[in-house]
């Protein structure tokens, strides 16, 4: 501020004086009328001095100056933290995802598409709709829950299990936490989230299993390999749980696709 000579708001938010505060106690020191350290003088002056809307300049800080920086990290600080040198990780700028096409249904799921628009790969690590986490697979990740870098893929999100309900054009938001490895293979955990959209009807499903393309392969007596190819020929997006043959009890060991997903558009 010009006229009074003293730092707004704002200038607080810059990067730099950001790196100038963080790391040091933000306490008042012990005796303010004889600080020993410049740490001292600095936790006084920033419990003494005000912007230029009467706040004091501690407010703006978080305490002990720790800063949640995406890119800086921590590499040197002089005793008394004169002397500050940061190394540069550029995993946030490299981390990044779009969600597309978010839908939740009336009858207990969700869907969307999620693009892996950064150069390194992500863990998708939670799915919360109205800040409420669900249970949730990956179709080409569904072991693993990792979008690889560039590649997209399908999210099918169980809210049924959860025992709760949307109804028709009830206001629903969809945030997903994603994790990417950072220097020193520390985690970097970021969220994107849709605009508010609302709930719809559930549209009709139904699969088909292709019998020409399909096939079963006796190994003994008690093993058998079976292929299926399965079509999705309804009209919503569909996720593959469980196999089974000639009774609901009968069902497959272990399951594996050749291509394609679990989750089918």
């Amino acid at each position: 501020n010009n006229t009074l000579s003293k730092p707004t708001a704002k200038w607080f938010d810059s990067t730099l004086v950001k790196l100038m505060f963080s790391g040091i106690e933000t306490d008042p020191p012990p005796d303010p009328r004889n600080p020993r350290t410049f740490e001292e003088v600095y936790r006084r002056e920033i419990n003494s001095r005000t912007d230029d809307e009467g706040n004091l300049y501690v407010t703006h800080i978080p305490e002990d100056g720790e800063y949640n920086f995406g890119v800086f990290r921590e590499l040197y600080f002089s005793t008394n933290g004169m002397v500050k040198l940061f190394s540069l990780d550029y995993t946030a700028l490299d981390s990044s995802f779009q969600i597309e096409n978010p839908e939740v249904f009336d009858t207990g799921y969700a869907t969307f598409k999620i693009k892996n628009t950064g150069s390194k790969d992500l863990t998708i690590s939670d799915v919360r709709i109205n800040n409420m986490s669900y249970d949730f697979d990956l179709g080409k990740g569904s072991s693993t829950h990792i979008l690889n870098a560039r590649e997209n893929d399908l999210v099918w999100v169980d809210i049924k299990t959860s025992n709760q309900s949307f109804q028709i054009n009830d206001v629903v938001k969809i945030t997903v936490e994603a994790e990417s490895v950072a220097l020193d293979d520390k985690p970097y955990i970021f969220t994107n989230s849709t605009n508010n959209f609302f709930v719809e009807e559930a549209r009709e499903g139904d699969i088909k299993i292709n019998k020409p393309n399909s096939k079963v392969v006796q190994i003994n007596a008690t093993n058998s390999e079976i292929y299926l190819e399965v079509e999705n020929t309804g009209d919503a997006t569909v996720i593959l749980k469980d196999f089974y043959v000639d009774n609901e009890n009968n069902t497959f060991v272990d399951k594996h696709y050749i291509s394609g997903s679990p989750i089918l558009e």
